[in-house]
């Protein structure tokens, strides 16, 4: 039994793997849309139950995002040290992942791959094939320096750039359009990360009261619901509203952000320890690298959506997404525990050995380069 894992908090662990599920049956609904199995566009306005509610899943990929960003970031801002190795295994288990998956699909459909796919493959962090663990990558190696900002200002200095960085950064990109400003996600975590830093030290009684955590919580659901519900009702009578469904699904969502914090905030204070719980929990970057790899959601995902389609139709299609989307969800845990078991304490070894060299090399060109500049 591995300690380190033990000691974690359960509650919050319990809060990830919640959200590693939500971006699943995002993910598994998103093989709807167009451009993937063809059946329909998640955009557009619809007076069907069953198509609203699987929206409304898809939907709910950003609040999944954005609960286990600040599951990592409370913790981030306690800590300063940014471990190398620890990025480079990330990168490694991404690699590794990555390529296995393409050789097994290219000998199961004898070769059969666009070229492109084989590419964003062999580079799966360089071309974003998994933005989400891309961002969370170029931001774990940066929280430390943003520590010192944090650290470094008054309690007056934080307020007004934590205000000014979300009202631009959240507001303005959520309700005008996603990316205004030049946002993107690293700028909006940043954002989210100065206000977190700015609750965390200097609003403990709102961190720590329970039930205005439980009202936010469910505030912060029922007004994305709200909206979705009013931008479909105008989407039916107005053409501007039409396929708009979707734009509330956004990363920068103020309504995910203060949902995503108060259920932290609920899941500290959840007093239980369950090794099981945290050992799945430690997986959850695993389970997102599998399930949404690119060739999966591709060419197998969408088969498998189409064939369940043509076979079971629509009458229940709530039901059937559901349930696929928990099968996607065990079946990638499985072949989790199976890679962590085996090959992940290999590529854990092979990337210490690997940040070793690469950080003598860096060292001996800072070293030249510093006495150069001091000839200059």
């Amino acid at each position: 039994m591995d300690k380190r894992i033990f000691s974690r908090i359960s509650g919050i662990e319990l809060l990830k793997i919640i959200a590693i599920f939500m971006i699943v049956l995002s993910h598994t609904v998103d093989s709807l849309r167009i451009g993937y199995a063809n059946i329909f566009d998640l955009h557009l306005a619809t007076v069907n139950l069953q198509k609203f509610i699987l929206i409304m899943f898809r939907s709910f990929s950003p609040l999944g995002n954005t609960i286990f960003f600040v599951c990592s970031a409370w913790f981030f801002l306690d800590n300063n040290r940014t471990k190398k190795e620890k990025i480079f295994n990330m990168i490694l288990d991404i690699w590794l992942v990555s390529v296995i998956i393409l050789t097994t699909a290219y000998m199961l459909r004898h070769g059969n791959i666009d070229g492109m796919l084989i590419l964003i493959s062999f580079f799966p962090t360089t071309f974003e094939s998994n933005w989400f663990l891309t961002c969370y990558i170029l931001f774990y190696a940066i929280h430390g320096i943003l520590n010192n900002i944090i650290n470094s200002m008054s309690q007056k200095q934080l307020l007004r750039t934590t205000i000014f960085m979300v009202l631009l950064y959240v507001f303005a990109n959520y309700i005008i359009m996603h990316g205004v400003f030049l946002a993107s996600l690293l700028i909006i975590w940043v954002a989210i990360y100065f206000f977190m830093a700015y609750l965390k030290k200097y609003c403990t009684g709102i961190m720590s009261n329970l039930k205005l955590n439980c009202l936010l919580a469910f505030l912060g659901i029922a007004a994305h619901i709200g909206i979705m519900v009013a931008t479909n009702f105008l989407g039916l009578n107005t053409k501007l509203f039409s396929n708009q469904l979707l734009h509330w699904a956004s990363n920068s969502s103020p309504f995910f952000i203060i949902t995503a914090i108060s259920l932290l905030n609920i899941a500290r204070q959840m007093k239980f320890k369950s090794y099981m719980v945290n050992y799945i929990s430690s997986l959850s970057l695993l389970i997102y690298i599998i399930h949404e790899n690119i060739i999966v959601r591709e060419y197998y995902r969408p088969a498998v959506i189409r064939n369940m389609f043509f076979s079971l139709g629509t009458e229940h299609i709530v039901s059937w997404i559901f349930e696929l989307a928990a099968l996607i969800f065990i079946c990638s845990l499985i072949i989790s525990i199976l890679y962590n078991a085996t090959l992940r304490k290999i590529v854990g070894r092979f990337s210490t050995a690997l940040y070793s060299r690469i950080k003598n090399i860096y060292l001996s060109f800072e070293n030249f380069i510093l006495k150069r500049s001091g000839n200059i």
